[in-house]
């Protein structure tokens, strides 16, 4: 059993885990198309409800390792999703500055 101590000497390298993660991640995304792929060569899919469940487990799974080697993209800024850019701000016409308000006018 770890002393407290001991358990902060503990740290990630954010690098390397986020390679391990995208190689873990395409690994599974390869391994899940080759399934799908599979499944509609061999005629399981039009044999029956096993052919058909197969393949959309197949695509699940890829979706969901794909999900997360976005999100693993994201966080390491591999990607960067298109922002809109900061409206700017509409200067007051010319003849509004250059006049004073009534009030200050009147004293």
């Amino acid at each position: 059993m770890p002393i407290a101590s001991e358990a902060h000497n503990i740290t990630m390298i954010p690098k390397k885990n986020q390679l391990e993660l995208t190689l873990i991640g395409i690994f599974f995304i390869v391994l899940s198309l080759v399934g799908a792929v599979w499944t509609i060569t061999s005629g399981l899919l039009s044999s029956g409800i096993d052919g058909i469940l197969l393949l959309f487990v197949a695509l699940l799974m890829a979706g969901v390792f794909a999900l997360q080697l976005l999100l693993v993209a994201l966080d390491a800024g591999w990607v960067k999703f298109p922002q809109k850019a900061a409206a700017k701000p509409v200067p007051a016409p010319a003849a509004a500055k250059a006049a004073p308000p009534a009030s200050t006018q009147a004293k």
